[in-house]
């Protein structure tokens, strides 16, 4: 739920709104055990959520961006791929024809993204 929150944040112009509104797939999953949350206090509200939420439902793979959250997650033995990788991953399985707009429209945003990071997905894209 905190993801979502942290979603509908952005009102309905922001990021992300009209993907999770359209997207049926998606499931909005609560932490059963709320007081585990506690435990990851120095994540975000979200990333916390997600962690907990994979455990619980012996989820092994989870998408996080935020550095520390990726850190806390691996020693957690969660796999983590972030949304540059999910987006190079999409490529390479031919669900994306170019990762390139996607990238932009992230930066678009205020998205920061770290200049090597991105260059380095669009070198694996072959799109530098």
């Amino acid at each position: 739920m905190g993801v979502r929150d942290e979603i509908m944040a952005g009102g309905k112009r922001g990021i992300g709104i009209h993907e999770l509104e359209g997207s049926p797939w998606i499931k909005i999953g609560k932490v059963f055990d709320i007081e585990k949350i506690k435990l990851l206090h120095e994540l975000d509200q979200g990333e916390a959520e997600v962690i907990i939420l994979a455990k619980e439902k012996e989820i092994n793979q989870v998408l996080i961006d935020e550095r520390v959250a990726r850190m806390q997650a691996k020693v957690l033995g969660l796999n983590v791929i972030g949304t540059l990788g999910l987006l190079l991953k999409a490529k390479k399985q031919g669900l994306l024809s170019s990762v390139k707009p996607s990238i932009d429209k992230i930066l678009e945003s205020g998205i920061w993204i770290k200049e090597d990071i991105a260059k380095g997905i669009l070198k694996d894209a072959g799109e530098e």
